[in-house]
């Protein structure tokens, strides 16, 4: 079925804008109806069936939303703009079928794809008596890009022709586009991690574990040697006793460079634990 084959009326009744939809299109499933006045789901407008002149139509309430085609008339559209749009129409998708309706029914083209300027929220009309043309409708929706789109945005154009080379593959699925659409909220800005006394420690201690593994390999070596050495060759007293010197001395140099290190790892752990104190009056006394 063509975007042609819609009836399109639009009503103003006690300051509420409406849009009616209606086709030549008669028989429907119930379900649908049913479940969309019975539900307020996400992406979606509000929808009920009425008797009109003896004919069955759709309303939709439309106050304060305008067609993107029509927003985007004049004014470009820029990467988070369409990364927005896509986003939501992929979300409506979902929803539907969270609903066990078809998303055929979801009218797919700029003039029936509407926005809440100040929210940039979008909602699409679900017409029971519809059935898109899928490879039609995604076809000309990635044309309205294409024309519309703002050229000196880079990332816009390519997310654009992406979607024009897209929606000429047989089987197009809209929802290929969900990852590189992904967007984060605007108001949720991250924030650097603040670093805690036990993750200041951490860090210390990982780095002194490398240190004190070397030094135990390094006595386990020497230790070993030795007794290698002294099986080996039983060397006499005097020869036994400057070999233990020597040893001695190695392991005591050792030692001394652990003890150090373990001095290092406490001055470190107290100029940490100063640091985060000091944060910590710092953001106390920003807060107040």
């Amino acid at each position: 079925m063509s975007i042609n084959d819609i009836i399109a009326v639009y009503q103003t009744d006690l300051g509420c804008n409406h849009l009616i939809l209606s086709t030549n299109q008669i028989n429907y499933d119930q379900f649908q109806i049913h479940m969309l006045e019975e539900n307020h789901i996400k992406c979606m407008m509000d929808c009920k069936a009425v008797d009109i002149n003896g004919e069955e139509k759709f309303v939709y309430e439309i106050s304060g939303l305008h067609p993107i085609g029509n927003i985007y008339e004049k004014t470009k559209i820029d990467h988070a703009a369409l990364c927005n749009i896509i986003s939501e129409i992929i979300e409506a998708i979902q929803m539907v079928s969270e609903y066990l309706l078809d998303s055929d029914h979801l009218i797919i083209h700029q003039d029936y794809v509407y926005m809440n300027k100040e929210t940039k929220q979008i909602y699409l009309c679900y017409l029971p008596t519809y059935e898109c043309d899928k490879e039609r409708v995604y076809h000309e929706l990635a044309e309205f890009f294409i024309e519309h789109v703002e050229y000196e945005d880079e990332e816009a154009v390519t997310l654009a022709y992406d979607f024009y080379k897209l929606s000429q593959e047989d089987n197009f699925n809209i929802c290929r586009l969900f990852d590189v659409t992904r967007k984060k909220p605007q108001k949720e800005i991250e924030l650097p991690k603040k670093d805690t006394l036990q993750d200041s420690i951490a860090v210390v201690s990982d780095t002194n574990l490398g240190f004190f593994y070397i030094c135990g390999i390094v006595l386990f070596i020497i230790i070993l040697l030795t007794l290698l050495f002294v099986m080996a060759f039983k060397p006499d007293k005097q020869s036994f006793a400057v070999l233990m010197g020597i040893v001695g001395g190695t392991v005591s140099f050792i030692g001394l460079l652990v003890i150090e290190k373990i001095q290092q790892t406490g001055r470190a752990k107290m100029i940490a634990y100063v640091d985060q104190t000091t944060k910590d009056i710092f953001d106390q006394d920003t807060e107040t």
